[in-house]
């Protein structure tokens, strides 16, 4: 059985992309917190590069299916996370918001 939220219709119903409901299938069912976790570490280190050698640009690009809830979810709480952690300038785009439904 495939497991991807397309076959989740309550993720799809949802126009708040951060809604607890939409945000409770994509981390307890497919362990987001972990892959979260990982990928903080795994950007945390570059940037911890990246300061050392004094570069000034990082890009980190998320994408899933839609660019709706997984990509959105995963953006937002890195976002939240190097916010914490570092004082450095930090844009978060939704390249996808406009076709949010």
């Amino acid at each position: 059985m495939d497991k991807s939220p397309n076959f989740i219709r309550k993720t799809f119903d949802l126009a708040d992309h951060t809604e607890p409901d939409t945000v409770f299938h994509h981390v307890f069912l497919f362990g987001f917190e972990k892959f979260n976790q990982v990928v903080f570490d795994i950007v945390s280190s570059a940037i911890d590069n990246y300061i050392d050698r004094n570069f000034d640009h990082l890009m980190i690009n998320f994408g899933c299916t839609g660019g709706q809830h997984r990509s959105v979810y995963c953006a937002e709480k890195l976002y939240e996370k190097l916010s914490e952690k570092y004082n450095v300038k930090i844009e978060l785009k939704h390249l996808m918001k406009e076709k949010w439904s």
